[in-house]
């Protein structure tokens, strides 16, 4: 039994689940805190991310994650939601839009859709090369990293959620890059998995 629990699986397409839950809880703090930037770009965040999933995004019937990974992913989205409120009711962030901020959230948004996009229209085991695919294996994750790095430029308490999604995201990556040196010998493929010049 235990050696059954420790393997199960359930479809990849259950990341829509994250994003629904992210997109409830977003809604729900919009609501209660409409004046501050912050909540409407994570509600456009869980909102994208949930039409990408549901419509981009390509799921075969085999394609599955361990139970413990969909646990994580809603463990996950709920802090950043509990971090989010607890901030916002402290009243620890501005109520002000952070041009910084908001400027790569912007482009990571706009990059990380695109590079969805890409995925999405690529041949079945080929490796992509337009976009910032020319770059870094997963320029997703990069966009990724830029979407929660630009919370932290609204309050500090954001750098942990960011490190999870590097750590996360960077195992990742490095394992995708890896397949792709291996299954694509003939082809140059990026120097790096998801951020130039360190990883």
């Amino acid at each position: 039994i235990f050696n059954y629990i420790m393997h199960f699986t359930v479809p990849k397409s259950y990341f829509g689940h994250f994003y629904i839950l992210s997109t409830i809880l977003s809604i729900i703090t919009v609501s209660r805190y409409h004046q501050y930037p912050i909540t409407w770009m994570y509600l456009f965040h869980s909102i994208r991310r949930l039409y990408e999933t549901l419509y981009i995004s390509k799921y075969s019937n085999k394609s599955r994650m361990n139970w413990s990974h969909y646990a994580v992913g809603i463990w996950f989205y709920s802090v950043v939601h509990i971090i989010l409120n607890i901030k916002l009711n402290s009243g620890e962030i501005n109520n002000k839009l952070n041009t910084n901020a908001f400027y790569l959230f912007i482009i990571s948004s706009v990059e990380q859709f695109r590079s969805h996009l890409i995925l999405s229209k690529l041949v079945k085991y080929s490796l992509p090369t337009d976009g910032l695919f020319k770059y870094v294996c997963c320029p997703h994750y990069l966009c990724e990293v830029g979407i929660y790095a630009s919370l932290v430029l609204y309050n500090v308490e954001f750098l942990f959620p960011l490190v999870w999604v590097i750590a996360s995201l960077s195992v990742s990556a490095i394992e995708t890059r890896y397949y792709y040196k291996t299954k694509f010998k003939d082809q140059i493929v990026p120097n790096y998995a998801i951020i130039p010049f360190l990883i």
